[in-house]
């Protein structure tokens, strides 16, 4: 007697369970959890090089791996220089580094559309003779998404 009572509802949670497993085999795996934040990325290079290094390319692919989950407005690519050497040539090595990062970000999967490349050279570069560190020899990567 408890067992045909019991049957329709085993039926009903079959169908349910179905239902849900259907709908959870079809929802894509990266959806936006709520707004998604602007990522800022620095990538470096070696001195007078425009050249990505592996941990270069490994950051940009993991960011481009994040973006995916977002709706993307722009990616602003912003290449710069150290204060050493000729301002002309320092403008040309940092539009080079823009060019090179946007490239790889491009291989990577982000949509080349949607990027804005320029450089700044040297421009703002203050530190003392000498200084051996990474200081503006990097690309600023600004990717913003839609709210």
């Amino acid at each position: 007697m408890w067992t045909s009572r019991l049957r329709p509802i085993l039926s009903f949670m079959r169908l349910a369970l179905t239902l849900l497993l259907t709908a959870c085999a079809t929802t894509p795996a990266l959806r936006a959890a709520g707004p998604c934040p602007d990522q800022t990325l620095s990538i470096y290079f070696a001195d007078n090089s425009a050249e990505l290094t592996a941990p270069a390319r490994a950051v940009s692919a993991d960011a481009a791996h994040q973006a995916r989950r977002c709706p993307m407005r722009e990616v602003e690519v912003v290449g710069l220089a150290d204060y050493r050497g000729p301002p002309d040539v320092n403008l040309a090595l940092s539009r080079q580094r823009a060019e090179a990062t946007a490239h790889a970000l491009e291989q990577v999967g982000l949509p080349a559309p949607r990027f804005s490349v320029s450089a700044q050279g040297e421009a703002g570069a203050v530190a003392s003779p000498g200084v051996a560190v990474p200081m503006r020899r990097e690309v600023q990567v600004v990717i913003r998404f839609s709210r």
